[in-house]
């Protein structure tokens, strides 16, 4: 007697799970697929921490439930940034795409300025610390550190407490008179030059021997600075 009931109540689960089934996919899982993608996505090294909110769904939206577990990926023409679209997919048994919009927020310590400046100005370290910034929405390289900053030339008016990136200033600008240091195994030659475009620490940049008004190819070494070999 016992078994014939177990019979019946697992046909009745059988049947009840047909009748209670959705034909539509749940919104949830296509949530859930999103969150999955970014959790396995690799994080740079100098990245402390990342965020991301994904968007919400139309509750309306029907779409055919899959048989296979969905997909998920970066829809074409993304432009980067903050503000990304991921692609979530099912090839069985309808092929359905939807796009679901994700804010990232990708937080590093870098350099921001402790109060407004005016384009033009010359940074001191004092006029810069390092803090935790959502770079996510940055244009430009972030700088994370002052030393080799300090005596950079702002190239647009600075907010307090905006991040410092490498298009907000130039160590070497265009037209300004710097030292250039020709450096060989034994000997280092300084000479008066001209800067002919903007360039930051560690850049290759054109500059003009005032002398001789040759122009050669040099590295940009700190503010108003550069070094070419012997």
């Amino acid at each position: 007697m016992k078994k014939h009931n177990t019979i019946v109540v697992s046909a009745l689960a059988f049947w009840s799970g047909l009748v209670h089934a959705s034909p539509y996919q749940p919104l949830g899982s296509i949530t859930q697929s999103v969150r999955e993608y970014f959790d396995a996505q690799p994080v740079k090294p100098s990245v402390s921490r990342q965020e991301y909110r994904i968007g919400s769904l139309d509750p309306r939206l029907q779409l055919s439930a899959c048989a296979n577990p969905l997909t998920s990926k970066l829809a074409p023409g993304n432009p980067g940034g903050s503000n990304l679209t991921v692609a979530v997919s099912c090839s069985t048994p309808k092929n359905w795409t939807v796009y679901v919009p994700v804010r990232v927020a990708r937080y590093m310590p870098v350099l921001v300025s402790r109060g407004a400046s005016a384009r033009g100005t010359r940074l001191s370290a004092g006029d810069l610390e390092i803090r935790e910034v959502d770079v996510a929405g940055l244009r430009g390289v972030p700088l994370d550190t002052a030393t080799p900053y300090a005596g950079a030339q702002l190239k647009r008016n600075l907010q307090a407490e905006q991040p410092l990136t490498t298009d907000d200033i130039c160590l070497i600008c265009k037209g300004e008179l710097i030292t250039i240091a020709a450096r060989g195994p034994r000997l280092t030659v300084k000479i008066p030059g001209i800067a002919t475009a903007d360039a930051n620490l560690g850049q290759r940049v054109m500059v003009r021997n005032q002398s001789s008004q040759r122009v050669v190819q040099a590295r940009v070494t700190g503010p108003a600075e550069v070094e070419i070999a012997l």
